[in-house]
């Protein structure tokens, strides 16, 4: 059964991929979309960052410490879970 609180937090999980950037000057990920009213930051550590991405067609911005902004950065998106893995219907004990 979900309640409230998984509700709020299952569509991240869902939607959660993790974005390896090869570029090792990288320290944030920066998340837009036109439909949002803003953006998010995720830390890069070692060159890994685990995102929400909620929308498709999600914007990934890369910045670097100095606070310059790339769009065009060597990386690879993840997805967390594989769809159709929730809701699909248990086996029943016997």
């Amino acid at each position: 059964m979900i309640d409230d609180r998984m509700a709020e937090f299952l569509p991240k999980i869902l939607n959660s991929y993790l974005v390896e950037v090869e570029d090792q000057s990288i320290e944030r990920l920066v998340l837009t979309h036109p439909a949002l009213r803003r953006e998010c930051s995720f830390p890069v550590k070692g060159g890994f960052c685990t995102v929400p991405m909620p929308l498709p067609n999600m914007i990934l911005l890369f910045q670097d410490a100095l606070g310059n902004r790339y769009s065009r950065v060597p990386h690879r998106k993840t997805r967390l879970m594989e769809e159709g893995g929730i809701g699909e219907e248990m086996p029943k004990p016997l």
